[in-house]
């Protein structure tokens, strides 16, 4: 988590509305980066991570899509879909794997490509997260 903030605008600023569809991918990832962060959220160091990324975002909102733009706001507030919640909570608690992996699939299985990148950017998350520590 050794960005800067203008290193942190600057990703923000490359994801934001990238790629395509109504919900770019860019987005996407965003958003389940910002939901494996929301686990942490107590831990100084991916506190003021979260609300730097989150700063970030919201200044970028008006360069997505209008249903990318609602989803991110809602993301801006720790709202998630149904399937990331259960992801969340499988990565939460003890689980087994085959929870974990119903959980996974499901998150992938939204939109063309929004959950696969939705889980890129959760393993992300957690690869910010483990670097906390």
């Amino acid at each position: 988590m050794a960005y800067s903030d203008s290193q942190l605008q600057q990703q923000v600023a490359s994801l934001i509305g990238y790629g395509s569809g109504l919900t770019p991918d860019g987005d996407d990832y965003l958003l389940g980066y910002l939901a494996a962060l929301s686990l942490w959220h107590r831990h100084p160091a991916v506190s003021r991570h979260i609300t730097s990324v989150k700063a970030a975002i919201a200044q970028m909102l008006t360069k997505t899509t209008d249903i990318s733009k609602h989803y991110l706001s809602l993301a801006l507030q720790q709202n998630y879909s149904e399937p990331v919640y259960r992801l969340l909570g499988c990565i939460c608690r003890q689980t087994t794997d085959e929870e974990l992996k119903l959980a996974g699939r499901q998150v992938m299985q939204f939109g063309a490509a929004s959950g696969v990148d939705c889980l890129a950017g959760v393993l992300h998350g957690l690869r910010t997260v483990s670097s906390a520590h």
